[in-house]
């Protein structure tokens, strides 16, 4: 049992905590399936705590399994009559979570981080503390300037997409167009087809990428680690044919996954520095795929072997809470060590502005050796096309 977690959540849920610990028959629910809900069921199973169940108003959401647990619709339970303890994780809308299940029967006192809760427990410098390493965004304020200090510090979690709509934003969907058009001149510019070969996506979040390939004629596999956006992939695809999905965690050994397929195509877009273990990431693609288009973040330093190590957390960000950013030059080295050609393209049609600001493809580099997340240059990004020499 991880004690420090044990403290914190005791500290964070009282003497709720602590009865979850001794009574085991007692059912506990988490309200709001938002990455929040991830990280507070893994914080719990880590002290051997066990949920019953997530609930949601979603109807996309209920009956399907996240993390290996069920999701059900709060009408579904009799509350006057079960002894159950239910965590309110939605961001905005805990309040009417609350009014919700209070009408359905549960007592108030039954149910924890309603906005009373929450202010209670912000004026608490320990567990504001444990939230921002957790990154658990429902007991912080996303406009807080302190948080954005510590994540430089490495004392906070980077808090991306909370709950999945960033894949829907117009600039993401842009830069989705602006990378599918470079492969696929590319491609053309090889004499290269996609039709019937078996072309893998890995990180494909909800699929609006595999489904280009899809209308190409290509076998799909469609891969994606975190259980929230792998049911909307899922269900995106369940009707489909040439095409399969996956849950897969890229930060481990996935080897055993594509064991005696010929993969022609590995799409590898904004995952590589989300990972913790990239580099036998990416080994592991050159091993098994015989072309692999590649893009990530890098460090801007000239050592092939720095990396900066960072904690994030969202549903396009690390499954782990942790990720190590690697350079060109380290990207590089892999790909020669791997008997890898490749090319990298260093184009302005690759640039893209997004949200929260550039995405930017054609800089220079002016290595410092300053392998620190707060550097400036940390947030370049490049491309690759690269193909086996066997």
């Amino acid at each position: 049992m991880n004690k420090s977690i044990f403290n914190e959540l005791t500290f964070l849920f009282g003497d709720s905590a602590e009865a979850c610990l001794i009574k085991k028959d007692k059912k506990i629910f988490i309200f709001g399936l938002t990455n929040d809900a991830l990280l507070l069921r893994r914080a719990l199973s880590s002290i051997s705590v066990r949920i019953h169940g997530y609930l949601e108003n979603d109807s996309k959401k209920i009956g399907k399994f996240f993390d290996g647990v069920e999701c059900f619709d709060p009408i579904n339970f009799d509350w006057k009559k079960i002894d159950a303890l239910v965590l309110l994780c939605a961001i905005t809308k805990h309040e009417s979570q609350k009014q919700q299940l209070e009408k359905l029967g549960l007592p108030s006192d039954q149910i924890l981080l309603d906005e009373a809760y929450r202010n209670k427990v912000k004026q608490n410098e320990s567990l504001i503390k444990f939230a921002r390493k957790i990154g658990l965004n429902c007991l912080l304020n996303d406009e807080n300037k302190e948080h954005a200090d510590l994540i430089k510090e490495g004392e906070a979690t980077f808090i991306g997409d909370v709950n999945g709509k960033v894949f829907d934003k117009h600039s993401y969907r842009d830069w989705r167009k602006i990378r599918l058009r470079k492969l696929f001149s590319i491609l053309r510019e090889k004499n290269i087809t996609v039709q019937n070969k078996s072309v893998v996506e890995f990180g494909s979040a909800h699929g609006q990428i595999s489904q280009h390939f899809l209308a190409r004629g290509a076998r799909v596999t469609a891969c994606e680690g975190n259980p929230i956006n792998f049911e909307i992939l899922r269900e995106r695809f369940s009707r489909s044919t040439n095409i399969k999905t996956a849950l897969l965690d890229n930060d481990t050994d996935w080897s055993r996954k594509f064991e005696g397929d010929g993969h022609f195509l590995c799409v590898h877009w904004g995952l590589l520095y989300h990972l913790y273990n990239w580099e036998r990431d990416l080994r592991l693609a050159c091993r098994f795929f015989q072309m692999i288009s590649l893009e990530s973040e890098v460090l801007d330093n000239g050592d092939p072997h720095a990396k900066a190590e960072r904690l994030e957390t969202g549903l396009d960000q690390s499954l782990n809470g942790r990720a190590r950013v690697p350079t060109v030059q380290g990207i590089e080295r892999i790909f020669k060590e791997e008997n890898m050609t490749f090319r990298r393209f260093d184009d302005p049609d690759l640039n893209a502005e997004m949200d929260w600001g550039l995405f930017k493809y054609d800089w220079s580099s002016f290595p410092d050796h300053d392998v620190s997340p707060n550097n400036p240059r940390f947030h370049k990004r490049r491309f690759w096309f690269a193909y086996s020499c066997n």
